[in-house]
């Protein structure tokens, strides 16, 4: 190997090694920012959700005590109680549907405290039968409601990480088409 070629190789890591020293602590610094900026954006992402969720909560039952104090002050509700064949009966039954609709719920079944459903909103047919685990299950509501926000936001830290992937994907193809790879 002659003296050109030795200074050469030397040259070259000369430059090469200060090259490689920086390229690693940009690219640290860069995944440390976007790690960042995706923590920020799922905070922030899960702040409104959870306030939109509380307020959608607050609203529904809002509505439903609205709906519970109207039923109790009307006497026809009281009388389809009582009568198999009235048409205060029928009223009762058909009852449930037109409210779900007026408050905007998806759902509307009413009980009483054994557990027998009198009204049904989503099937009218859906009564005098006994359900004793659907008002247990309304007291959990708000359990499973934090439950499904953690689920969510480890879906949105899982997406914001794919997210992070895709980006730097990206520019590494977008890098590899300017050198013309």
């Amino acid at each position: 190997m002659n003296f050109r070629a030795r200074l050469t190789l030397a040259l070259l890591v000369i430059a090469i090694v200060p090259l490689a020293i920086v390229g690693y602590g940009v690219r640290r610094e860069m995944t440390a920012r976007l790690d960042a900026e995706a923590a920020r954006r799922v905070s922030a992402v899960r702040g409104a959700l959870t306030s939109g969720l509380t307020a959608t909560i607050v609203a529904d039952r809002a509505k439903l005590q609205s709906l519970a104090s109207d039923l109790a002050a009307d006497n026809r509700f009281r009388i389809g109680l009582t009568g198999e064949e009235s048409p205060e009966r029928r009223w009762l039954l058909d009852w449930a549907r037109g409210s779900m609709k007026l408050a905007g719920f998806a759902v509307l079944q009413i009980q009483d405290s054994a557990g027998r459903v009198l009204s049904s909103g989503q099937f009218r047919n859906d009564f005098d039968h006994v359900a004793p685990e659907l008002p247990a299950r309304d007291c959990c509501v708000a359990h499973q409601c934090r439950r499904r926000h953690c689920a969510n936001t480890r879906r949105l830290r899982a997406r914001a990480r794919d997210e992070r992937r895709v980006y730097r994907s990206r520019r590494a193809i977008h890098r590899s088409r300017r050198r013309g790879i």
